[in-house]
């Protein structure tokens, strides 16, 4: 004991010194061209602490006038998020997450190195709440608030609710995620001061995390490293701030209370889990032999013999089981769930794999939302960061079960030998400018931001400001390019706008739809040129729909064409959570070469900030979460070169 606690105060003594050190250096300036990112400066990371510096973003103002006919002020600081507090003072934000010790506390410790005051002409534009749409198809849609408490210029009696809480910087735990405990920094630089009509503005601030612990358990060597490295140690390692610590600050292996089992367990432990009704095993077997003969340790159950297993509601024996499976089996711990099976949200039909309901987060659903990723989350106590990948092929036959799984094999061993996979769609709906959508920009820059050796091609339908070649005015012509487009195949293709479960987009005089799942989905015949499908929208997901056949579902079963994964909503959701995950997946993929659909997705989620975290649960993939993206880019193996004719006069 006398042991640890010397090694304690040498470790404290150390980042004592190491900070001393860092705060000597951090008094040089940062560069201009670094202070309106969003991601922190980090100075120093050890066993002990970290500390790192935040710039406030270099934001514009432009006036604007609120719902109530007033003028306001907005403010725009590109790349940053906005606080959402409906009704007050809408504000940009960063956050970051670190890898904490699993044990022990997490403190913090702010200095503002800079602040000033800025005036102001209006009072800052406040958040607006969200709501449910008039045209379902529309989604969510902004409303006017705003709190009058909020933006009152006399003295309160007591103070504000934000003004008694207000901090530069918060600490939040965020979850666990694969043994790992990780806790988000948050930084809200400007606070509006309605009685100066100004804000005040942390410049330059400097945050120290401490880590530390009873009996100094939280030590490396007193924690049991994963070895093998499990495939999510390297998502954590491209997004927290101290990737060091991402193998060290692990809690060993068996940490999950586990349900008991008989059912025999596979004696080698197991990589890839498949769950289907027994009617399935034959056609997903070819499946199974496909990613064992890849290296993965698979193993196969059905429904039936997991209900017979654990009693009461199904979605709680499928979760007990995967537990089980997860904290039980043979290490390395079970990293990939394959459902294969339909399931609806009311339990109505026939249930072959039921979805894990959860209460919807918007309280639009009476009977809740479907949300797979709660049947993987394992560590902590119920957050929502996954601790496993996982998928679902949502078929009803074993025909339908039979098409989908060799749609992933074609893609994976058989691929279409031209270049097909360096195109990547963009397609996008109209916007309402008045309610702040940006669905074309947002698109467009996703676009410019392709790297090199892929080309995009974009259809936007547009109702203002339709001046580019690639926006459409009219519906009918937007509709034909898209599925033209599509019929094309690519690597990706991806939309974003408003949607229903059936369609893409309206044209908000005609109702008619930009691309429907009866009309459209039918006449793609791409062959093996399969995108996948990120989308970046509401509702095209919901797989658990009891009343018809949703949009991506019928993509991904459609025989000749559609899609060999597709990833969306099964419910409502904000554009700032779907731009973020979209652009986070094509970041790993394409810039990272995270090619697993699984880890890629995984990146992506652990990006979101605070507003959008529902979308941890509600966002879904249908397809493998083992399969690899194809970016193996095949030349044409014959050109032909035409001679130029030009005529003269």
């Amino acid at each position: 004991m006398k042991k640890q606690k010397t090694k304690n105060k040498s470790d404290l003594s150390r980042l004592t010194l190491l900070l001393l050190v860092a705060g000597f250096l951090g008094l040089a300036p940062v560069s201009a061209a670094d202070a309106p990112q969003p991601e922190p400066i980090v100075l120093l990371t050890a066993e002990t602490g970290v500390v790192l510096e935040w710039r406030a973003p270099a934001f514009t103002q432009r006036q604007a006038t609120g719902g109530d006919g007033r003028s306001y002020v907005a403010l725009d600081a590109p790349g940053w998020t906005e606080s959402g507090a409906p009704g007050w003072p809408q504000l940009p934000v960063a956050s970051a997450l670190l890898v904490a010790p699993p044990v022990g506390d997490v403190t913090l410790q702010v200095q503002v190195l800079e602040r000033s005051r800025v005036s102001l002409s209006h009072p800052v534009l406040p958040a607006p709440k969200m709501a449910l749409a008039d045209d379902p198809s529309a989604g969510l849609e902004s409303v006017w608030a705003r709190s009058e408490f909020a933006y009152s210029t006399r003295p309160p009696r007591s103070p504000r609710p934000q003004e008694s809480v207000h901090q530069w910087v918060t600490l939040e735990e965020a979850g666990w995620m694969r043994g790992r405990r990780l806790v988000r920094v948050i930084f809200s630089p400007l606070r509006f001061d309605p009685a100066g009509t100004a804000l005040d503005v942390a410049r330059h601030v400097r945050v120290t995390l401490r880590f530390s612990g009873k009996e100094n358990r939280f030590f490396p060597e007193n924690l049991v490293s994963r070895n093998p490295p499990d495939p999510f140690t390297p998502i954590l390692e491209r997004i927290v701030l101290n990737p060091a610590q991402a193998a060290q600050f692990a809690l060993p292996e068996r940490t999950v209370s586990a349900p008991a089992s008989t059912l025999a367990d596979p004696p080698g432990g197991a990589d890839y889990l498949i769950i289907a009704p027994a009617a399935f095993t034959s056609a997903v077997n070819p499946l199974a032999s496909h990613r064992a003969a890849e290296g993965l340790r698979v193993h196969s159950v059905t429904v039936e013999e997991i209900y017979a297993e654990y009693a009461g509601a199904h979605q709680e024996a499928i979760k007990s089981y995967i537990a089980h499976a997860y904290a039980s089996w043979t290490p390395p711990a079970l990293s990939y769930v394959l459902l294969v099976g339909d399931g609806t949200e009311d339990g109505s039909g026939v249930q072959h794999v039921p979805p894990y309901m959860i209460t919807d987060p918007w309280g639009y659903e009476a009977d809740g939302v479907a949300a797979d990723n709660r049947y993987v989350t394992m560590d902590g106590p119920d957050d929502q960061i996954a601790d496993i990948f996982i998928g679902r092929l949502p078929v009803n036959s074993v025909a339908e079960a039979n098409t989908v799984v060799q749609k992933i094999l074609d893609y994976e061993q058989n691929p279409p030998q031209y270049p097909w996979n360096e195109r990547v769609l963009f397609i996008a709906g109209h916007e309402n400018q008045a309610n702040g959508e940006e669905f074309h920009d947002t698109s467009d820059w996703l676009y410019n931001s392709l790297p090199s050796g892929f080309s995009g091609r974009r259809v936007y339908f547009c109702t203002q400001g339709c001046t580019q070649p690639y926006k459409y005015d009219d519906m009918t012509m937007a509709h034909d390019v898209a599925l033209g487009a599509l019929n094309g195949g690519g690597l990706i293709a991806t939309f974003e706008g408003h949607s229903s479960d059936s369609q893409w987009d309206y044209d908000p005089v005609t109702y008619a739809p930009l691309f429907h799942v009866n009309n459209d989905v039918p006449n793609l015949h791409n062959g093996g040129a399969l995108p996948v499908f990120v989308e970046a929208t509401c509702y095209s997901s919901r797989f658990a729909y009891p009343n018809n056949e949703t949009l991506d579902e019928s993509l991904l079963r459609l025989a000749g064409g559609g899609a060999v994964a597709t990833w969306g909503n099964t419910t409502l959701g904000l554009d700032s959570g779907h731009e973020s995950l979209r652009e986070r997946f094509f970041y790993a993929t394409l810039e990272n070469s995270v090619t697993e659909l699984g880890p890629a997705i995984g990146y992506a989620k652990l990006g979101l900030d605070s507003k959008n975290l529902c979308l941890h649960d509600t966002f879904t993939l249908l397809g493998d979460p083992a399969m690899d993206l194809n970016l193996t880019v095949v030349p044409w193996t014959d050109e032909l070169f035409l001679p130029l004719v030009m005529r003269g006069g």
